[in-house]
């Protein structure tokens, strides 16, 4: 007989001829195996415990075989798929971030430059204006004379708002932006290195691990066919080199 645990119970309710039964405790039993299933992994210690910029840091598996005969193959296979993919999902929103912000610095780097001529125009106590060009449409533009005469400039902050503030007000504010920004695009990049470093290291932990599982298959020293197993799901180039890594 199969062992049988984790009965489940539930209140079962129906009526009969217009009378209503009492209410009955049924017990359903569930299959040990499907319970064990059930259960939670125990985790396999690929990450180490600390965390670098927010980006999980992976252990570089020195020893492969005793690993893998401690944690299991399956395991590894499962949790490691599961950080990869993590690292790859982090290296897209990083480089999202990293575009973003390298096509803001221009814009901010030109309105100071602009601010800063509005300013230096302004003391020429003999200027009656500015003469600028604008664009009324795409590819069409028209002149006009701009009176520089208030001392005051008003910048887009973005959400539709734009607020006035004097030369030196929109100076020192345009300063803080431009220093925050490039500030910001350089952690991003050092966070792009730190993760490309992670990457390198988890395929070839994977490569190994991979090759490991072959070599134990082909020694017939874990039961099963390789088909059957799971597999790491390994970039192209990962996969044309991993007959060459032997260890």
């Amino acid at each position: 007989n199969a062992e049988y645990m984790g009965i489940l119970l539930f209140m079962a309710e129906e009526k009969k001829g217009g009378e209503e039964t009492k209410s009955e405790i049924v017990a359903v039993k569930e299959p040990a195996s499907e319970a064990k299933a059930a259960t939670s992994e125990v985790a396999v210690p690929i990450m180490e415990p600390n965390e670098a910029r927010g980006i999980p840091k992976t252990v570089f598996i020195e020893d492969i075989p005793g690993f893998v005969a401690k944690h299991g193959y399956v395991p590894i296979v499962q949790q490691m798929n599961e950080l990869y993919q993590k690292y790859k999902y982090i290296d897209t929103s990083l480089n999202r971030k990293k575009a973003s912000m390298k096509s803001k610095i221009p814009d901010i780097k030109k309105a100071l430059e602009i601010v800063d001529f509005l300013k230096e125009k302004s003391k020429d106590t003999k200027s009656t204006g500015i003469e600028a060009k604008y664009a009324l449409c795409e590819n069409v533009w028209a002149s006009a004379s701009v009176k520089n005469d208030t001392g005051k400039v008003c910048l887009w902050l973005g959400a539709d708002t734009m607020v006035e503030y004097t030369y030196d007000e929109a100076l020192e504010l345009l300063k803080k932006n431009l220093s925050n920004a490039e500030k910001y695009l350089e952690s991003v990049e050092g966070d792009l290195s730190f993760l490309k470093d992670q990457i390198t290291t988890t395929e070839v932990n994977m490569a190994r691990i991979y090759n490991e599982n072959v070599k134990q298959k082909q020694a017939k020293t874990i039961p099963g066919s390789i088909q059957s197993t799971p597999t790491f799901i390994l970039p192209t180039y990962t996969t044309q080199f991993l007959s060459l890594i032997h260890i």
